[in-house]
């Protein structure tokens, strides 16, 4: 029985899922299974995957939500620890294994997530946002610091078995996890010596998307409100002039660029913002197409 099994969730990620695969192929840290959740995919993934992975789960495309995808592979899966791996994440060294598994030996520490760095296709703003985000100093999470991200991170599973991921959520179900075992005494460890690189090919409207169900959820976890929203407006011309400048000092500055900053950050903050004042009734249980 593997210690560790990796779950990566996929659907029609061909572009990038063979890089994922053959970064944890080449991890030094060996004790693990690697299991597919594959809500349909139909762009030669299964294909490209099938020559790696030690199992492979199915879901209706009509069924997923990223809770519901966690809980899937958590049941299939039989180590002691449980590592998520967005199948855009590629692990940048053989190293990001061990360094995050290392973090669970530790008797309070009931999850820790890696480092994520940009690609060369990111967007410049959100290559600013991922040093935001993911700092270069180690943090042990305690209230009201809640903030995580399964799209590379461990559990102990014995951990899941007693609260599994919220299926209902748009989005975040990392961080209702964490939430959930931060506020009865556990640790969170945010390790920067793992690290992927967390691809986004996305359209405008799926930026918007993106941060919308997000804020959905975190108003639903409550660890924000509809008054944030205020927030984001203020936040989107300080943003883009922020980036502007880091783009000017960087010599990197040009009509693209300037355009790519102005909708990544409109985007962003718009797409919050639409997402914390949603209407939608939080007691009726909604899942989304992936």
């Amino acid at each position: 029985m593997p210690e560790t099994s990796i779950i990566i969730r996929s659907f029609n990620e061909a572009e990038y899922i063979g890089d994922v695969l053959e970064a944890v192929e080449q991890q030094e840290y060996r004790d693990f299974e690697i299991i597919l959740v594959d809500s349909g995919s139909t762009d030669g993934t299964l294909e490209i995957s099938e020559e790696y992975v030690d199992e492979t789960e199915f879901i209706a495309p009509q069924n997923f939500t990223f809770g519901y995808s966690c809980n899937v592979g958590c049941e299939a899966a039989s180590g002691e620890f449980v590592s998520f791996l967005s199948a855009h994440a590629i692990p940048t060294d053989d190293q990001w294994l061990g360094t995050m598994i290392e973090n669970l030996y530790e008797g309070d520490v009931v999850m820790t997530y890696s480092n994520q760095v940009g690609a060369e296709e990111t967007k410049f703003s959100e290559r600013r946002l991922f040093n935001e985000l993911f700092p270069e100093e180690r943090k042990r999470q305690t209230g009201p610091d809640y903030w995580a991200n399964n799209a590379g991170s461990a559990i102990k599973k014995e951990l899941w078995e007693e609260h599994q991921f919220d299926e209902y959520l748009t989005g975040h179900e990392d961080i209702e996890w964490a939430k959930h075992f931060i506020d009865w005494g556990y640790t969170v460890v945010y390790e920067p010596d793992a690290c992927v690189y967390h691809i986004h090919d996305e359209t405008w409207e799926q930026v918007f998307n993106r941060f919308e169900r997000e804020a959905i959820a975190d108003v639903e976890i409550g660890i924000k409100s509809p008054s944030d929203r205020w927030r984001e407006y203020l936040s989107t011309p300080t943003d883009i002039l922020g980036d502007t400048i880091a783009a000017l000092r960087e010599g990197s500055i040009n009509i693209k660029t300037f355009s790519n900053i102005v909708k990544f950050r409109y985007n962003q903050h718009m797409g919050t913002a639409s997402g914390l004042q949603s209407e939608r009734d939080l007691s009726r249980p909604v899942r989304i197409l992936l």
